[in-house]
């Protein structure tokens, strides 16, 4: 038997890799080097309890899957850091603001 191609390393390029996030779970993993598109660590949790007691994980119901944390959708700074798993950055210098991933939020833009 021939082998599968695994879902979304077929995705060479962040854009699209992040393109096809919603209807695949991929995702664009820079812990490996170079970076690959690939599933989503919480692609695998199918019920809504165990996907919201993990960090860093929210159940969409829309999609009926655990997805990786949104936080650019908080708009409001307030709501963002009532959200442990969410950062607020604001740039005075560009006049910007917005709501990110803990994980990525303290990192500095290139």
């Amino acid at each position: 038997a021939a082998c599968a191609p695994k879902e979304c390393v077929s995705f060479s390029d962040e854009r699209c890799c992040n393109a096809n996030q919603d209807s695949k779970g991929c995702f664009w993993d820079v812990k490996q080097s170079p970076a690959v598109c690939s599933v989503g660590p919480c692609r695998s949790i199918d019920d809504a309890n165990t996907c919201g007691s993990q960090r860093g994980r929210m159940w969409n119901a829309t999609r009926n899957a655990c997805i990786e944390k949104d936080c650019n959708k908080k708009t409001d700074k307030c709501a963002c850091n009532a959200d442990p798993d969410c950062y607020f950055f604001s740039d005075a210098a560009s006049d910007s603001a917005h709501c990110a991933f803990q994980r990525y939020g303290t990192c500095p833009t290139l």
